[in-house]
């Protein structure tokens, strides 16, 4: 049954700014105080694919404004798998926040949400990307399901400090496939000129296997670097 959920009003909103800047300038302030009050914020429209730059970069804009400029250090932590694969979950474990799990209610798109940060030096705020999961049979016929995937994994690893990418049990198919996708789309991005040759951090955390075998999965590790 068709949910009508808040993505959905933001959608529209970021419709009205497009058409009259001026006149719904106070649009991206509400979604800034939306995103500092702990809600998920969609970056990537699931449904479109589309990511309207003009009103994202209002929307950071205001967030910028309101942050004072003591407490607007924040880190970009992405999480990546394949779909089922338990992403919000481990977000919801290692942050105690409230991402929806389960069977049949799978994020679209990619969406963002920021999270105080208590006790550290280096930074205030961690702001969460939680993507859509790769190989999904809803987006077969949706733009090419592996052109969907490799442009939602670069979008997803090129804005972030560091990566997880979650690997449902021993099948690691889909991070061999994209990231050298990635890596050939970042040397030619910008972000290459500012950080040199290597990307930010990168994580890969193996769900569902076996751990007594450390031998195996120490080659499947060992795979992905060659």
């Amino acid at each position: 049954e068709p949910q009508l959920n808040i993505e959905y009003l933001w959608r529209e909103l970021s419709h009205m700014y497009a058409t009259n800047q001026e006149k719904y300038r106070k649009l991206p302030e509400l979604a800034a105080r939306y995103m500092l009050d702990g809600f998920n914020f969609e970056l990537l429209d699931g449904e479109s694919f589309n990511l309207d730059v003009k009103w994202i970069g209002a929307v950071f804009q205001a967030l910028h404004h309101f942050l004072s400029p003591t407490t607007n250090r924040v880190f970009v932590l992405s999480v990546i798998g394949v779909q089922s694969s338990g992403k919000s979950t481990v977000l919801n474990t290692m942050f105690g926040i409230r991402m929806q799990t389960g069977v049949g209610r799978c994020t679209k798109g990619i969406s963002m949400q920021l999270i105080p940060v208590k006790g550290r030096k280096e930074y205030d705020y961690v702001l969460i990307l939680d993507s859509e999961g790769l190989g999904s049979p809803e987006s077969y016929n949706l733009h090419s399901n592996s052109k969907r995937d490799n442009q939602m994994a670069t979008l997803g690893i090129l804005l972030a400090d560091a990566t997880i990418f979650l690997c449902s049990g021993e099948d690691d198919v889909a991070a061999k496939k994209i990231l050298p996708v990635v890596m050939m789309a970042y040397h030619k991005s910008r972000v290459a000129e500012k950080n040199g040759d290597h990307l930010n951090s990168m994580f890969f955390a193996y769900n569902k296997i076996d751990t007594t075998e450390k031998e195996k999965l120490g080659s499947i590790v060992q795979s992905l670097y060659n």
